[in-house]
């Protein structure tokens, strides 16, 4: 159970800097 929290923390950490990636672009963009 602790390893799945810590996967599934991991991926949201990874998800969210993807998504921070993005707006960077898009801000760099406009």
């Amino acid at each position: 159970l602790k390893f799945l929290n810590k996967s599934l923390f991991q991926f949201v950490i990874l998800r969210n800097r993807l998504d921070l990636t993005k707006e960077d672009e898009r801000n760099q963009c406009a």
